[in-house]
């Protein structure tokens, strides 16, 4: 008897011991993505005031961080690549087991949707890679293993139970990435640069609705009532995207009929005719906003719930401490970003925000004047009013938008300007040689001098609002495409 108890404990043991060693296994050889977006998350889950759950369009439309700093909101972006409302269901029930929000923001974008998981248009593969995005740092629980069941048929549930069974060839790829993996900074959204130029959605009234019943609304319906059971009140939403048809509102217009049934609020940002613009606020033509884009977004929504909802401010408050070391490290993030841009489109578009302020010089004849482009996206980093005035003249252009006051301040051909700002003391003026100069704070340096280069067709100075400290300087020159120089400092 004592010998067949010592088999049983030794075998079980055993199992324990490797089950360890493989669940450390699989730790190292997993891909890293869903850490690396919800590490902060399970980290200090009971924190949260607001969830986001939706499709990429929320994961590159609504940032956290912003909402901290501008609101004291206290969230987090849940919603993933390709989301539909049934993975979002499950997204909630998991999320819900860890954390009691006070609010839950649903976007409808899948609305429409008659498929548990979405498929790859061309070889109707399940979406399952972005799936994994999420469940690989999700924890072994009741409520994970109901997920498994309800999205996925039993041949494809394996992989998600035991992701060893799908990662353990990964060895040949590991890096340093996979042993000290990185949290991201922006608690679960992504920022997208780039520019694509697209058209608004069309025109429809409200009440212009498509009632038909799918898969889509029989989750999001669950969805709402499991938070109002808990008590959680649900803010429904619909992020503006590029290429909208009137059948796309006709979908999204029947948000309008769920909120009524459920007596809760819809965000229709659709209805916010002056929120985007779609030349500039969009990464690709039919589907995502860029971070300009996402920055408007975020700061409508930030307004909205604070108009709406009991969302208390947090940053006054002890518990929430880390969060202004979490702020700084995102800041750090965003001007490594600014500063290690190259191309000019992008690094104005990344200029349309609230935290930074900057000085932008264009000198008379540049050919920036003619670049449309570059042109809307200075008008969109502030509200300038002379800059159309100086480009017909074709004459020298200096603005400061200070966005610590809300201040902007815009001088045209030889007009001076000499002010304390939170940045320094400004002094900008013409020498004796008729070149411009500008000095900050009593400098000997001109941050306007050019290089034995043909002069630069733009100048920019970015100070950090926070400290008034200047973040980043550069210059560009346009020849067959825009080109980023550093300023180079005149010796004292």
């Amino acid at each position: 008897m004592k010998k067949t108890l010592k088999v049983i404990v030794r075998c079980i043991l055993f199992i324990c011991v490797l089950a360890v060693v493989l669940g450390k296994t699989a730790s190292v050889v997993g891909r890293k993505e869903s850490y690396s977006k919800y590490a902060d998350y399970y980290d200090r889950p009971e924190e949260f005031d607001v969830l986001f759950f939706g499709t990429s369009h929320v994961l590159r439309g609504v940032f956290p961080m912003e909402l901290w700093n501008d609101y004291g909101i206290v969230s987090y972006n849940m919603s993933n690549n390709a989301e539909t409302l049934a993975e979002s269901y499950w997204v909630l029930r998991n999320t819900l087991d860890y954390s009691s929000p006070e609010l839950v923001v649903i976007d409808l974008y899948k609305i429409s949707m008659n498929e548990k998981i979405g498929r790859d248009e061309e070889t109707g593969e399940l979406f399952k890679e972005y799936l994994h995005d999420y469940m690989d740092a999700l924890p072994m629980s009741w409520t994970k293993l109901q997920a498994i069941w309800d999205l996925l048929p039993p041949g494809d549930r394996m992989e998600f139970l035991f992701d060893f069974s799908l990662y353990h060839e990964r060895w040949s790829l590991l890096g340093k990435e996979d042993f000290d993996p990185v949290k991201s900074p922006e608690k679960g959204a992504e920022g997208y640069a780039e520019i694509v130029s697209t058209t608004g959605p069309v025109e429809l009234a409200t009440d212009v609705r498509n009632e038909e019943n799918t898969l889509g609304k029989y989750y999001l319906e669950k969805m709402i009532e499991l938070c109002q059971k808990k008590g959680i009140e649900v803010l429904l939403t619909c992020i503006p995207y590029g290429g909208i048809t009137e059948e796309d509102r006709e979908w999204i217009n029947s948000g309008y009929t769920i909120a009524e049934k459920y007596g809760i609020s819809y965000a229709n940002m659709l209805e916010e005719e002056e929120l985007i613009n779609y030349s500039i606020d969009c990464s690709d033509s039919n589907s995502h906003l860029n971070v300009s884009g996402g920055r408007k977004v975020t700061e409508y929504l930030g307004a909205y719930m604070t108009e709406h909802y009991e969302i208390p401010d947090r940053r006054n408050q002890k518990n929430c401490a880390e969060w202004f070391a979490d702020y700084q490290n995102y800041m750090e993030e965003k001007l490594h970003l600014l500063s290690a841009e190259a191309d000019i489109y992008k690094y104005l578009l990344l200029l349309n925000d609230q935290s930074m302020s900057c000085c932008c010089y264009i000198r008379a004849g540049s050919r920036i004047y003619d670049d449309q482009l570059a042109i809307e996206l200075l008008h969109n980093t502030g509200s300038d009013k002379r800059l159309e005035e100086a480009r017909i003249k074709n004459e020298d252009y200096l603005v400061l938008f200070d966005n610590y006051t809300g201040q902007v301040y815009e001088f045209v051909g030889d007009e001076t300007f000499e002010r304390n700002v939170q940045f320094g003391l400004f002094e900008y003026d013409t020498d004796e040689n008729g070149e411009k100069q500008l000095h900050i704070e009593f400098s000997k340096d001109n941050y306007l001098t050019d290089s034995t280069e043909r002069p630069s067709d733009l100048h920019v100075l970015v100070f950090n609002n926070a400290n008034g400290e200047m973040v980043d300087k550069a210059r560009f020159i346009m020849a067959e495409s825009m080109t980023r120089k550093e300023i180079k400092m005149q010796a004292d």
